[in-house]
């Protein structure tokens, strides 16, 4: 999944986030790095995880860390859960919701065991989606796959955070028969035959 998320958005932060014992655990941060995410997914064991299973504290460190992230872009939350209760501290649908929909924060639900009607909320309430497992691997990575394309832009997100076009230049290479200055700094100046040309 990590590197197939990171082949569909390569510019995009990726960070996880466990729950284990009502208490929500940073694994990784929000980072580019698909080699960080891998080594510690793969360094979990099963005493890692098991205890009660609170989805109002996830969504809550979940939602601080994407609290920083730019606005133009979109913000998800991806839960797979394999509990069949939420032990939470307070009430996820009044205190944490509110939170999430003014953040612009999309959640997508895929539970292993059975469907909680918590999960179904939070999932419509945000724009998100909701799978249950229906055999042993192929759905599950079915749908974890299909959470790797990032989701179409809003016309509304898209005026409301003024961000319609990030302007991109791709440097030409030239060659020149004469040696022409392509850097220079204080002390040295460096010519070359061959440079790159940036449009902008």
């Amino acid at each position: 999944f990590v590197q197939e998320y990171y082949d569909q958005n390569p510019l995009s932060h990726l960070g996880f986030v466990i729950l284990k014992n009502g208490e929500a655990e940073m694994l990784t941060k929000l980072s580019s790095s698909s080699k960080t995410h891998k080594l510690a997914l793969q360094g979990l064991s099963m005493s890692d995880v098991g205890g009660e299973f609170s989805i109002q504290n996830g969504l809550e460190v979940a939602g601080r860390s994407l609290g920083h992230q730019p606005r133009h872009g979109s913000r998800e939350i991806l839960i797979i859960c394999g509990a069949l209760s939420s032990a939470d501290p307070g009430h996820v649908l009044t205190e944490t919701l509110p939170r999430l929909r003014s953040a612009n924060i999309r959640v997508s639900t895929f539970a292993l065991a059975a469907e909680m009607h918590i999960c179904r909320k939070l999932s419509e309430e945000t724009g998100g989606s909701m799978g249950v497992c229906l055999d042993g691997k192929g759905h599950f990575r079915d749908w974890l796959f299909e959470q790797c394309v990032p989701p179409p832009a809003l016309r509304k997100e898209i005026v409301d955070h003024g961000c319609e076009m990030v302007q991109m230049g791709f440097p030409t290479r030239t060659k020149n028969e004469v040696p022409t200055l392509v850097h220079a700094t204080r002390d040295t100046k460096l010519l070359a035959r061959t440079s790159y040309t940036c449009p902008q």
